[in-house]
């Protein structure tokens, strides 16, 4: 199947230099990589599927010191 996709000039530039390299076809690295990323996804969603709770309320108004407006913030209360 084509299709069109936009790649950083530095990625596409290292891919055509290992294509060469390995004496394949840029599409055979692309479609390679694209493989053993998939590969990896499940795994780490699983990882991160898990609920949580952002302890950011107290009875219906926010902790002292918590701002609300700085989300990665949120992410790292204990």
């Amino acid at each position: 199947m084509r299709t069109t996709v936009d790649l950083a000039d530095h990625l596409l530039v290292r891919a055509k230099q290992l294509a060469a390299a390995q004496r394949t076809t840029l599409t055979a690295i692309l479609e390679d990589s694209l493989r053993m990323y998939l590969a990896t996804v499940p795994a780490e969603m699983r990882k991160k599927r898990g609920r949580f709770r952002l302890p950011v309320a107290d009875g219906g108004k926010p902790r002292a010191g918590i701002d609300l407006t700085d989300t990665s913030a949120l992410m790292e209360i204990p």
